[in-house]
């Protein structure tokens, strides 16, 4: 029982240490030996888990990030509590605190950026479920007369999917995803404005979000006016 115990603390560490460094650098700049260094274990150690060497290692993490993106769309979707289009952001705001918070997910998404050099078989960009669930969300929306009328609710699926893959590849380029909160913020009120009857009432948890939000900017602003004047 204690080996099954060490053998699976030795696979994990593995992952992590591979998504510490993945998260960081390209796929190809990863040596083995500072990947066996960051996870503390042997060669033999290593391929006992991973016969296939680092990709393998490298596979796991994106298809751990897929799966955890899934598992958190499905539940905001599933939440009774929520409206359409309430589920849909609650589920941004999920998912972005993930990025900011998992780094499994921080290597998956960046490994998913060159699946078509080096995993092609595992990464896909969106995957079709992924139409379907946000179409899925948007026509109980539509149902519930918070989406303005005539949006095509296929069109306005695949639209926000790319919308969130291009904010997320940004802030990855730009700032490696310090900057995904703000990009949030803007694709949630794209939503309001764009897709959302006028009648929409965003969740309490979400307008708390924004008020918090709009008092740090003005108060940044405040701050950066007393400065002004002073010089």
């Amino acid at each position: 029982m204690a080996k099954q115990a060490r053998a699976i603390t030795t696979r994990e560490n593995i992952v992590q240490a591979g998504a510490r460094l993945f998260a960081q650098k390209h796929y190809e700049s990863v040596r083995m030996a500072e990947l066996l260094t960051e996870a503390g274990t042997t060669q033999g150690g290593f391929y006992f888990h991973f016969p296939d060497g680092k990709k393998t290692v490298a596979e796991e993490i994106i298809a751990r990030q897929d799966g955890r993106f899934a598992e958190l769309r499905d539940t905001a979707i599933a939440d009774t509590s929520l409206d359409g289009l309430n589920a849909l952001i609650t589920f941004l705001r999920t998912i972005v605190s993930e990025i900011e918070n998992n780094v499994v997910m921080r290597a998956g998404l960046r490994l998913v950026i060159q699946a078509s050099e080096h995993f092609p078989e595992v990464a896909h960009m969106p995957h079709a479920s992924w139409n379907d669930a946000i179409e899925a969300a948007l026509k109980k929306a539509e149902a519930e007369g918070s989406l303005r009328p005539g949006v095509d609710t296929t069109v306005a699926a695949r639209g926000l999917i790319l919308l969130f893959i291009g904010a997320q590849t940004s802030s990855f380029i730009n700032d490696q995803w310090q900057s995904m909160t703000s990009l949030a913020d803007t694709l949630v009120d794209f939503l309001r404005t764009s897709i959302a009857a006028p009648r929409f009432t965003p969740d309490a948890q979400d307008l708390s979000h924004h008020r918090l939000q709009d008092a740090g900017e003005r108060e940044e602003d405040t701050i950066g006016r007393a400065g002004a004047e002073r010089r």
